[in-house]
């Protein structure tokens, strides 16, 4: 089962965090929805990110543009190992033994303290996000044609 994550991959989030895909493998992130959640997360802030997205990568694009197609992707990966961090840590080994050799991973490390510093990356490249491109602005509805009643009719001055 593939797992549909926008803006990134699979691999760079696992490598954002420090893992491989024997610790969390494709299909298990494709049952955390993790795709999804980005998806809304996204969509809660910036609801014309494909637009950024697909603008930031013509041949043409600004380096503003560019920059926040950057920013946009960075985003994605953090927030993704800060998610694969806080739901996923008991799938991460963090003894490794071999029968002759033994290794400790994220020794003297909280991992709850580590996802907190990638949320805290993601939030900070939201912010730059949201500086960089703004809100996208909201339509507005105009009529063109009105009626009005005038209060005073100058031919019967009434």
């Amino acid at each position: 089962m593939p797992c549909a994550l926008v803006y990134t991959t699979t691999d760079q989030v696992r490598s954002i965090a420090g893992i491989d895909e024997v610790d969390v493998t494709n299909e298990m992130m494709a049952h955390l929805n993790i795709g999804n959640e980005l998806l809304l997360d996204l969509s809660s802030f910036l609801p014309n990110h494909e637009a950024i997205y697909a603008t930031g990568n013509l041949s043409g694009a600004t380096q503003e543009e560019r920059n926040a197609t950057i920013a946009l992707s960075a985003f994605c990966k953090y927030w993704g190992a800060g998610f694969l961090l806080n739901y996923m840590q008991l799938s991460i080994p963090q003894l490794i033994r071999d029968g002759k050799n033994e290794l400790r991973r994220y020794e003297n490390l909280d991992l709850d303290k580590l996802a907190q510093k990638m949320i805290d990356r993601a939030n900070k490249l939201k912010d730059l996000l949201e500086e960089t491109v703004g809100t996208p602005p909201v339509a507005t509805v105009f009529s063109i044609m009105s009626s009005a009643a005038p209060a005073y009719d100058p031919v019967s001055n009434a």
